[in-house]
Protein backbone atom coordinates (compact mmCIF):
# COMPACT_ATOMS: atom_id res chain seq x y z
CA UNK A 1 0.00 0.00 0.00
CA UNK A 2 1.40 3.41 -1.01
CA UNK A 3 2.30 5.78 1.77
CA UNK A 4 0.47 9.09 1.42
CA UNK A 5 2.47 12.12 2.57
CA UNK A 6 -0.69 14.19 2.17
CA UNK A 7 -2.28 12.75 5.30
CA UNK A 8 0.54 13.91 7.53
CA UNK A 9 0.63 17.32 5.87
CA UNK A 10 -3.14 17.72 6.23
CA UNK A 11 -3.01 17.14 9.96
CA UNK A 12 0.04 19.37 10.32
CA UNK A 13 -1.46 22.35 8.51
CA UNK A 14 -5.14 21.91 9.43
CA UNK A 15 -5.48 23.99 12.59
CA UNK A 16 -2.94 26.81 11.93
CA UNK A 17 -4.14 27.34 8.35
CA UNK A 18 -7.78 27.42 9.43
CA UNK A 19 -6.93 30.12 11.99
CA UNK A 20 -4.89 32.01 9.39
CA UNK A 21 -7.80 31.86 6.92
CA UNK A 22 -10.26 33.22 9.49
CA UNK A 23 -7.86 36.07 10.23
CA UNK A 24 -7.35 36.74 6.50
CA UNK A 25 -11.12 36.84 5.95
CA UNK A 26 -11.55 39.25 8.88
CA UNK A 27 -8.89 41.58 7.49
CA UNK A 28 -10.48 41.43 4.06
CA UNK A 29 -13.90 42.24 5.53
CA UNK A 30 -12.48 45.27 7.35
CA UNK A 31 -10.71 46.53 4.23
CA UNK A 32 -13.87 46.24 2.13
CA UNK A 33 -16.35 47.81 4.54
CA UNK A 34 -14.47 50.61 6.28
CA UNK A 35 -13.66 52.74 3.25
CA UNK A 36 -16.35 55.32 4.13
CA UNK A 37 -14.97 56.14 7.58
CA UNK A 38 -13.22 59.44 6.93
CA UNK A 39 -9.95 60.04 8.71
CA UNK A 40 -9.65 56.45 9.90
CA UNK A 41 -9.84 54.31 6.80
CA UNK A 42 -6.31 54.96 5.42
CA UNK A 43 -4.80 53.64 8.65
CA UNK A 44 -7.23 50.72 8.89
CA UNK A 45 -6.69 49.82 5.26
CA UNK A 46 -2.91 49.92 5.68
CA UNK A 47 -3.16 47.69 8.75
CA UNK A 48 -5.42 45.22 6.91
CA UNK A 49 -3.13 45.06 3.89
CA UNK A 50 -0.14 44.62 6.17
CA UNK A 51 -1.84 41.80 8.05
CA UNK A 52 -2.82 39.98 4.86
CA UNK A 53 0.72 40.41 3.56
CA UNK A 54 2.09 38.78 6.71
CA UNK A 55 -0.34 35.85 6.40
CA UNK A 56 0.11 35.24 2.68
CA UNK A 57 3.52 33.47 2.87
CA UNK A 58 1.91 30.69 4.93
CA UNK A 59 -0.24 29.76 1.91
CA UNK A 60 2.82 29.76 -0.34
CA UNK A 61 4.73 27.54 2.10
CA UNK A 62 1.82 25.10 2.28
CA UNK A 63 1.59 24.96 -1.52
CA UNK A 64 5.34 24.36 -1.88
CA UNK A 65 5.31 21.67 0.80
CA UNK A 66 2.46 19.76 -0.87
CA UNK A 67 4.01 20.18 -4.31
CA UNK A 68 7.46 18.89 -3.41
CA UNK A 69 5.99 16.11 -1.24
CA UNK A 70 4.21 14.75 -4.32
CA UNK A 71 0.64 15.52 -3.24
CA UNK A 72 -1.82 14.51 -5.92
CA UNK A 73 -4.12 17.47 -5.21
CA UNK A 74 -1.54 20.24 -5.01
CA UNK A 75 -3.51 22.37 -7.48
CA UNK A 76 -6.20 23.05 -4.89
CA UNK A 77 -3.53 24.70 -2.73
CA UNK A 78 -2.59 26.84 -5.70
CA UNK A 79 -6.21 28.02 -5.69
CA UNK A 80 -5.88 28.90 -2.00
CA UNK A 81 -2.88 31.04 -2.84
CA UNK A 82 -5.03 32.94 -5.32
CA UNK A 83 -8.05 33.19 -2.98
CA UNK A 84 -6.79 32.55 0.59
CA UNK A 85 -10.20 32.60 2.38
CA UNK A 86 -11.21 29.47 0.44
CA UNK A 87 -8.72 27.58 2.63
CA UNK A 88 -11.41 27.57 5.37
CA UNK A 89 -13.14 24.55 3.86
CA UNK A 90 -10.09 22.80 2.40
CA UNK A 91 -10.49 19.10 1.66
CA UNK A 92 -7.68 16.67 2.31
CA UNK A 93 -4.81 16.52 -0.17
CA UNK A 94 -5.02 12.74 -0.56
CA UNK A 95 -8.43 11.91 -2.02
CA UNK A 96 -10.42 15.04 -1.29
CA UNK A 97 -13.04 13.15 0.72
CA UNK A 98 -12.57 14.71 4.16
CA UNK A 99 -12.57 18.20 5.61
CA UNK A 100 -11.18 19.54 8.89
CA UNK A 101 -13.34 21.75 11.11
CA UNK A 102 -12.17 23.08 14.50
CA UNK A 103 -15.26 21.98 16.41
CA UNK A 104 -15.53 18.57 14.75
CA UNK A 105 -12.04 17.55 13.66
CA UNK A 106 -11.49 15.53 10.50
CA UNK A 107 -14.85 14.56 8.96
CA UNK A 108 -15.76 12.60 5.85
CA UNK A 109 -17.75 14.63 3.33
CA UNK A 110 -21.18 12.99 3.19
CA UNK A 111 -24.80 14.16 2.81
CA UNK A 112 -25.15 13.59 6.55
CA UNK A 113 -22.31 16.06 7.21
CA UNK A 114 -24.00 18.63 4.96
CA UNK A 115 -27.25 18.25 6.87
CA UNK A 116 -25.47 18.49 10.22
CA UNK A 117 -23.56 21.65 9.30
CA UNK A 118 -26.69 23.20 7.84
CA UNK A 119 -28.43 22.71 11.19
CA UNK A 120 -25.46 24.02 13.16
CA UNK A 121 -25.23 27.14 11.01
CA UNK A 122 -28.98 27.81 11.03
CA UNK A 123 -29.41 29.49 14.41
CA UNK A 124 -26.25 31.69 14.32
CA UNK A 125 -27.00 32.81 10.76
CA UNK A 126 -30.60 33.62 11.67
CA UNK A 127 -29.37 35.89 14.46
CA UNK A 128 -26.81 37.53 12.17
CA UNK A 129 -29.38 38.00 9.39
CA UNK A 130 -31.79 39.68 11.79
CA UNK A 131 -29.00 42.09 12.83
CA UNK A 132 -29.35 43.60 9.38
CA UNK A 133 -32.72 45.16 10.19
CA UNK A 134 -31.62 47.51 13.03
CA UNK A 135 -28.38 48.22 11.17
CA UNK A 136 -30.28 49.42 8.10
CA UNK A 137 -32.55 51.52 10.31
CA UNK A 138 -29.54 53.23 11.90
CA UNK A 139 -27.93 53.90 8.52
CA UNK A 140 -31.17 55.30 7.09
CA UNK A 141 -32.33 57.54 9.95
CA UNK A 142 -28.90 58.59 11.27
CA UNK A 143 -26.99 59.04 8.02
CA UNK A 144 -25.87 62.62 8.78
CA UNK A 145 -24.81 61.76 12.32
CA UNK A 146 -22.84 58.76 11.07
CA UNK A 147 -21.04 60.99 8.58
CA UNK A 148 -20.07 63.47 11.32
CA UNK A 149 -19.28 61.06 14.16
CA UNK A 150 -16.22 58.98 13.33
CA UNK A 151 -16.70 56.52 16.18
CA UNK A 152 -20.34 55.86 15.32
CA UNK A 153 -19.51 55.49 11.63
CA UNK A 154 -16.71 53.10 12.43
CA UNK A 155 -19.02 51.00 14.65
CA UNK A 156 -21.73 50.76 11.98
CA UNK A 157 -19.32 49.79 9.23
CA UNK A 158 -17.53 47.33 11.54
CA UNK A 159 -20.89 45.66 12.25
CA UNK A 160 -21.52 45.46 8.50
CA UNK A 161 -18.08 43.89 8.04
CA UNK A 162 -18.85 41.32 10.74
CA UNK A 163 -22.11 40.35 9.05
CA UNK A 164 -20.38 40.04 5.69
CA UNK A 165 -17.63 37.90 7.21
CA UNK A 166 -20.18 35.55 8.78
CA UNK A 167 -22.01 35.05 5.48
CA UNK A 168 -18.73 34.54 3.62
CA UNK A 169 -17.42 32.00 6.14
CA UNK A 170 -20.64 29.97 6.05
CA UNK A 171 -20.75 30.04 2.26
CA UNK A 172 -17.11 28.95 1.92
CA UNK A 173 -17.49 26.02 4.32
CA UNK A 174 -20.78 24.83 2.81
CA UNK A 175 -19.68 25.07 -0.81
CA UNK A 176 -16.46 23.25 0.06
CA UNK A 177 -18.40 20.16 1.14
CA UNK A 178 -20.89 20.41 -1.72
CA UNK A 179 -20.26 17.91 -4.49
CA UNK A 180 -22.19 19.98 -7.06
CA UNK A 181 -20.80 23.45 -6.47
CA UNK A 182 -22.54 25.19 -9.38
CA UNK A 183 -25.87 23.88 -8.18
CA UNK A 184 -25.10 25.09 -4.67
CA UNK A 185 -24.33 28.57 -6.02
CA UNK A 186 -27.60 28.56 -7.94
CA UNK A 187 -29.61 27.50 -4.89
CA UNK A 188 -27.86 30.04 -2.63
CA UNK A 189 -27.55 32.95 -5.03
CA UNK A 190 -28.66 35.40 -2.33
CA UNK A 191 -25.69 34.55 -0.13
CA UNK A 192 -23.38 34.72 -3.14
CA UNK A 193 -24.71 38.17 -4.03
CA UNK A 194 -24.21 39.36 -0.44
CA UNK A 195 -20.56 38.31 -0.65
CA UNK A 196 -19.81 39.68 -4.11
CA UNK A 197 -21.52 43.09 -3.99
CA UNK A 198 -19.06 44.69 -1.53
CA UNK A 199 -16.18 43.41 -3.65
CA UNK A 200 -17.73 45.00 -6.75
CA UNK A 201 -18.30 48.25 -4.88
CA UNK A 202 -14.69 48.36 -3.72
CA UNK A 203 -13.30 47.61 -7.18
CA UNK A 204 -15.55 50.24 -8.74
CA UNK A 205 -14.35 52.83 -6.23
CA UNK A 206 -10.74 52.05 -7.15
CA UNK A 207 -11.41 52.20 -10.88
CA UNK A 208 -13.31 55.46 -10.67
CA UNK A 209 -10.97 57.13 -8.20
CA UNK A 210 -9.06 58.95 -10.94
CA UNK A 211 -12.18 60.03 -12.82
CA UNK A 212 -14.49 61.14 -10.03
CA UNK A 213 -14.33 63.46 -7.06
CA UNK A 214 -14.33 62.06 -3.51
CA UNK A 215 -18.01 62.84 -2.93
CA UNK A 216 -19.00 61.07 -6.13
CA UNK A 217 -16.91 58.04 -5.20
CA UNK A 218 -18.53 57.91 -1.75
CA UNK A 219 -21.99 58.18 -3.31
CA UNK A 220 -21.25 55.39 -5.79
CA UNK A 221 -19.88 53.10 -3.08
CA UNK A 222 -22.88 53.83 -0.87
CA UNK A 223 -25.27 52.82 -3.67
CA UNK A 224 -23.52 49.51 -4.17
CA UNK A 225 -23.30 48.88 -0.44
CA UNK A 226 -27.00 49.64 -0.02
CA UNK A 227 -27.66 46.99 -2.65
CA UNK A 228 -25.77 44.57 -0.47
CA UNK A 229 -27.75 45.68 2.58
CA UNK A 230 -30.98 45.18 0.63
CA UNK A 231 -29.92 41.64 -0.14
CA UNK A 232 -29.13 41.07 3.51
CA UNK A 233 -32.55 42.48 4.41
CA UNK A 234 -34.12 39.94 2.08
CA UNK A 235 -32.02 37.29 3.80
CA UNK A 236 -33.31 38.53 7.15
CA UNK A 237 -36.90 38.32 5.98
CA UNK A 238 -36.25 34.72 5.01
CA UNK A 239 -35.22 34.02 8.59
CA UNK A 240 -38.82 33.17 9.50
CA UNK A 241 -38.74 30.35 6.97
CA UNK A 242 -35.34 29.30 8.29
CA UNK A 243 -36.68 29.18 11.85
CA UNK A 244 -39.47 26.92 10.72
CA UNK A 245 -36.95 24.73 8.91
CA UNK A 246 -34.77 24.66 12.01
CA UNK A 247 -37.70 23.53 14.18
CA UNK A 248 -38.78 20.96 11.66
CA UNK A 249 -35.18 19.77 11.42
CA UNK A 250 -35.16 18.46 15.01
CA UNK A 251 -35.72 14.68 14.92
CA UNK A 252 -37.94 14.57 18.03
CA UNK A 253 -40.33 17.25 16.78
CA UNK A 254 -40.31 15.76 13.29
CA UNK A 255 -41.18 12.32 14.66
CA UNK A 256 -44.14 13.68 16.64
CA UNK A 257 -45.46 15.48 13.55
CA UNK A 258 -45.14 12.39 11.43
CA UNK A 259 -46.96 10.30 14.03
CA UNK A 260 -49.78 12.85 14.19
CA UNK A 261 -50.02 12.89 10.39
CA UNK A 262 -50.08 9.08 10.30
CA UNK A 263 -52.92 8.97 12.87
CA UNK A 264 -54.99 11.42 10.81
CA UNK A 265 -54.37 9.47 7.61
CA UNK A 266 -55.31 6.18 9.26
CA UNK A 267 -58.57 7.71 10.48
CA UNK A 268 -59.34 8.97 6.98
CA UNK A 269 -58.59 5.53 5.54
CA UNK A 270 -60.94 3.88 8.06
CA UNK A 271 -63.71 6.34 7.18
CA UNK A 272 -63.24 5.55 3.50
CA UNK A 273 -63.50 1.84 4.22
CA UNK A 274 -66.73 2.36 6.16
CA UNK A 275 -68.20 4.35 3.29
CA UNK A 276 -67.21 1.67 0.81
CA UNK A 277 -68.86 -0.98 3.01
CA UNK A 278 -72.09 1.02 3.27
CA UNK A 279 -72.24 1.51 -0.49
CA UNK A 280 -71.68 -2.17 -1.09
CA UNK A 281 -74.60 -3.03 1.17
CA UNK A 282 -76.96 -0.94 -0.96
CA UNK A 283 -75.94 -2.65 -4.19
CA UNK A 284 -78.14 -5.71 -4.99
CA UNK A 285 -76.27 -8.87 -5.57
CA UNK A 286 -77.27 -10.78 -8.71
CA UNK A 287 -77.66 -14.42 -7.91
CA UNK A 288 -76.59 -16.89 -10.63
CA UNK A 289 -79.45 -18.65 -12.48
CA UNK A 290 -79.35 -22.38 -12.86
CA UNK A 291 -81.09 -24.13 -15.76
CA UNK A 292 -82.99 -27.27 -15.05
CA UNK A 293 -81.58 -30.31 -16.66
CA UNK A 294 -83.75 -31.91 -19.33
Amino acid sequence: MRNHPDRHLDELFARPMFIASVAFLALLAAALHLHEVSGVYPYVFAACVGGMTVLYPFYVVELAWHFFAGSVRWKQYLLYCLVPPLRLGARDGDQGKTVWLPWMGRQEVTPQLTTLLDRQFSLPMIVIALMVLPLMAVEFFMADWIAQNTLLGFSVHAATALIWMAFAAEFIVMISIANKKLRYCRDHWIDLAIILLPLIAFLRSLRLARLMRLQQITRTVRIWRMRGLAMRLFRGLLAVESIDRLVRGKPEIGLVRLQETLAVKELEIQELRDEILEIRRTIPVDRPRYRKSA
